[in-house]
């Protein structure tokens, strides 16, 4: 290999190798946040440079019982501080207890919640397939059929006594 050659791939390895110092050097130390409990009427945010954790009051929202003493419900880490109020609402762990009043990007979580049928609203909503409710459990339908409350599709099944 000549020379030239050679030496221009050494000084490209150190170029590259003191890009990788410097920015190591220069980085900021990374701060992790992530819920720590949630309670009915606040959430607890921890950080990982940080012992004290921070408690987050939520009048505004409903909490689902499935999330109240659940530690980490969105099981996330994130790099920065979020606006966790918004992500349980996305998450479907709460809902808003007046959303007339409350900002539109609280209404627009909640509702991509409803969307997404996720947490609290995918028992609540129907689900696009099955259209309304079906009958209730032990009802005849239409065609004399019984329906299984525990069937999704609200299929017919049988009910042997």
């Amino acid at each position: 290999m000549p020379s030239t050659t050679r030496k221009y791939l050494l000084q490209r390895r150190a170029v590259i190798l003191l890009t990788f110092v410097l920015s190591a050097l220069s980085a900021e130390a990374q701060e992790w946040h992530n819920i720590e409990s949630v309670g009915s009427d606040h959430l607890v945010v921890g950080s990982y440079q940080d012992p004290k954790r921070t408690r987050i009051e939520m009048p505004e929202f409903l909490v689902s019982q499935e999330c109240i003493g659940n530690k980490d419900p969105l099981d996330a880490i994130y790099r920065t501080d979020q606006d966790f109020k918004r992500l349980l609402l996305e998450a479907g762990c709460a809902e808003l207890r007046n959303p007339e009043k409350a900002s539109e990007g609280y209404r627009n979580a909640q509702d991509r919640a409803k969307t997404g049928r996720k947490g609290l609203w995918a028992k609540r909503l129907p689900s696009p397939e099955s259209g309304p409710a079906g009958p209730p459990s032990g009802v005849a339908g239409a065609e004399g059929d019984t329906f299984c409350s525990s069937s999704l599709a609200h299929e017919p099944c049988s009910l042997e006594r």
